[in-house]
């Protein structure tokens, strides 16, 4: 691999040091030469120091230049060492690590590059990258700003309009409209004042330039929408349009409908709904295969007044657009609002994920809840299959594009945020009526009321029904997960001994588990151990692992820390297979956390890693842990970032949508970001962590969003957030831990 060394300059001080270096030469050679052997006053240590940097510095080049990077890598770290003062090493090592794709380290040595001289141009650039790569765009956008002000860069337009172009495009992408605003602005007035320079030899292609401005005026548009700068938008968008329609220009006809696109939104924002029917009928020339932009065709004829046209439109609209399947639906959706029940028929044979949003927005603009949820019912059933209820799926003669259906139409729902009271209204309400929904509903009811924050009220309904229905296997299985979410381990205990007494639960051992996790959440040792060494006992030969590690995940949640290595390294020899050496790695980790035994179980992550660098729970636990330490912060940033990335991919592929964020690993990169000092991102992370599903009843979660609010000088906010700590910490493990109740309390009483 040839290492791209682009720069062998030394900066302005290394230089004075390198001609020291040679005068001190050539007077030792005169000295010589004249016979008389000189007599030198002894080197000072500093200047010594300065030397031997200079010299590895060389070496360093040297070495990367012949393409040996682990060499190169160690004689700038000398340098660096040997000359704390000196930006080179630092800069020359982040040029390596990047090469080499370790990232975070290149980030660092970037960063103390930059701290030593911050003229330099070519770093901040490279920094930015790194961090736009990480998705830490924030910081990217203050790495940018830092070159393209800078007197170097002003001097070269071609580095100048690429940076002034990045910086707006990640800009854009971070919603920071003002600086994507300034940014576009000031790369349209290079490329209009200096065409000439990007355009020399090694520059840009005159269609390629004008490329880069048409993405720059829509870039514009786009960020003068949320200051409702409409006008400007408008006319941005207008020259995006004509510069890609000339010939001479950038040439770019297929983008002209994009165009057409969003210009009708800007003047469905702006008020002027004909005008925006005006540019969708210029869209619609190129037969657009989604039906979202006849939506708001539709929506726009309704603010014009022409309610009455919509039906015949649309049917004229199916007429020039047959492939366009969602046309349809879009027909059916308005019938159904006029009371017909057409739906009935289409929904048979649906098409595809728009299809789904349009007849879900359908049925909760007619307020239709109790046929929409007796369709996901028929949906969830035919997906199933038949078979014991309690069978895994696929179950025989399981309906494989009902299975693709149930995930479109649970995803439409989802996206409808407006309405989950109403749901949760009318499961209460079938509930009392004897009605139970499929279990795949009222998962999906679950998410809403978790998402939506009427938990309260679906758990207290799940309770009743369960009550009433105690042959219901998934009922239990679904309340057992609605009381771990909601920390309500009193009443999961409860409910898992109710459920130990069941005919559905006769022989199985998740009741067992259940209580086992209520028990050492309380704190109650002998409860717990009971439970789940009764697990140990009677559990098949298949199930023996799981037994054990749950045993010492419990032994962890009481603070027998000790006891749980112990257990691990039995269980470690006994199941030495891959698999199960990582599933005892991640345990004993916690356990050396919880013990402060730190380096152990870095080390134990790290070994994880190594084996597989994309396992998401070990990036998320090792950067929030080397947070929790303040140590290695910007690497910890970059794990916690990776984590989110790959967990959002895998449900992208899993669900279809990346539906919400997960709180926890939020939780873990706001308080990277508060070790860092970067309290307003932390305090949205944090915020919006405490507002998500799976972290709202964290108690952490909210003890770290007060420390930030306090921070932050809303104190009276940071006594509400730590009062709600304390209140989830009482009666949880976590609570006791580290002392946490205890100190959460005192931080309440802060001035």
């Amino acid at each position: 691999m040839k290492l791209r060394v682009l720069s062998v300059r030394i900066d302005s001080t290394a230089s004075r040091r390198y001609h020291l270096h040679m005068d001190s030469i050539a007077f030792l050679i005169a000295g010589f030469a004249f016979g008389a052997p000189p007599e030198f006053p002894p080197t000072p240590p500093e200047e010594e120091a300065r030397r031997d940097a200079l010299t590895r510095y060389g070496l360093g080049i040297q070495s990367a230049w012949n393409e040996k990077p682990a060499s190169a890598v160690k004689q700038f770290q000398a340098a660096a060492e040997r000359d704390p003062k000196a930006a080179a090493p630092h800069r020359e090592l982040a040029k390596v690590y990047a090469e080499l794709g370790r990232d975070s380290s290149a980030i660092r040595e970037a960063k103390l590059a930059l701290a030593i001289d911050p003229g330099d141009h070519f770093t901040a650039l490279l920094l930015a990258k790194l961090l736009a790569a990480g998705h830490n765009e924030t910081e990217a956008i203050a790495a940018y700003r830092m070159a393209v002000e800078s007197e170097a860069l002003a001097k070269a337009p071609l580095q100048l309009f690429a940076a002034l172009n990045d910086l707006s495009r990640v800009a854009a992408k971070a919603k920071d409209s003002a600086t994507a605003e300034a940014a576009s602005m000031r790369a349209l007035g290079l490329a209009s004042k200096q065409r000439s320079e990007l355009l020399k030899p090694g520059g840009y292609e005159r269609r390629e330039l004008d490329r880069k401005r048409v993405e720059l005026y829509e870039r514009l548009a786009e960020s003068q929408l949320p200051r409702r700068k409409f006008d400007s938008a408008v006319a941005a968008y207008e020259t995006a349009r004509d510069l890609s329609l000339d010939p001479n220009g950038a040439n770019l006809p297929s983008g002209v409908a994009r165009i057409h696109w969003n210009l009708s939104a800007v003047l469905m924002e702006k008020g002027e709904p004909t005008p925006a029917m005006a540019e969708l009928e210029k869209y619609f020339v190129f037969l657009p295969a989604s039906v979202k932009p006849y939506e708001r065709y539709v929506e726009l004829m309704k603010r014009s007044g022409k309610k009455a046209d919509i039906l015949a439109t649309l049917r004229k609209f199916v007429k020039a657009n047959p492939k366009n399947t969602g046309l349809n639906w879009l027909i059916a959706a308005e019938q159904m609002r006029a009371g017909d029940a057409l739906f009935g028929v289409l929904i048979v044979d649906p098409g595809d994920a728009d299809a789904f949003r349009v007849l879900v927005k359908a049925y909760f603009d007619t307020e239709k809840y109790k046929s929409l949820m007796a369709y996901a019912d028929d949906l969830a059933k035919a997906a199933r299959g038949e078979g014991a209820e309690d069978s895994p799926p696929p179950k025989r003669n399981a309906d494989v594009k009902a299975v693709e259906q149930v995930r479109l139409l649970h995803g439409a729902i989802k996206a409808e945020r407006r309405h989950t009271a109403e749901l949760v209204r009318q499961l209460v309400g079938d509930f009392n009526a004897g009605t139970v929904h499929a279990p795949e509903t009222l998962e999906l009811v679950n998410f809403l009321a978790l998402r939506d924050g009427q938990q309260v009220e679906f758990a207290v309904a799940l309770l009743t029904a369960v009550r009433a229905k105690k042959d219901s296997a998934e009922l239990y299985t679904l309340l057992f997960e609605v009381m771990r979410e909601q920390r309500k381990w009193r009443t999961l205990a409860e409910v898992a001994h109710e459920a130990k007494n069941t005919p559905a639960f006769k022989n199985k051992l998740s009741p067992y588990f259940s209580a086992a996790l209520a028990y050492a959440e309380m704190g109650d040792e002998r409860k717990c151990l009971a439970e789940i060494d009764y697990v140990v006992s009677n559990v098949v030969a298949d199930g023996r692992l799981g037994a054990l590690l749950e045993k010492a995940r419990m032994l962890n949640l009481l603070a027998k820390h000790r006891e749980s290595l112990k257990l691990c390294a039995e269980v470690r020899t006994e199941f030495p297979a891959a698999s199960a050496q990582r599933r005892c790695a991640i345990i004993e980790a916690d356990s050396y956390h919880r013990l402060k035994e730190n380096l152990k179980a870095e080390g134990l992550l790290r070994e994880i890693l190594a084996d597989d660098p994309d396992d998401v729970l070990v990036l998320n636990n090792l950067g929030y842990h080397l947070a929790d330490q303040s140590r290695k912060l910007p690497e910890a940033e970059t794990m916690i970032r990776r984590a989110i990335d790959l967990d959002r991919e895998e449900r992208l592929r899993v669900y279809g949508t990346p539906e919400v964020d997960r709180g926890t690993y939020l939780d873990s990169l706001g308080w990277v970001l508060f070790r860092k000092g970067e309290l307003e991102p932390a305090y949205e992370l944090l915020s919006k962590a405490s507002q998500l599903p799976d972290s709202a009843p964290d108690a952490v979660v909210w003890d770290h969003l007060g420390d930030v609010q306090y921070r932050l000088n809303r104190k009276d906010e940071a006594k509400k957030s730590w009062a709600k700590a304390e209140e989830l910490y009482n009666g949880s493990h976590l609570g006791l831990e580290a002392g946490r109740l205890d100190e959460v309390s005192k931080k309440r009483k802060l001035p």
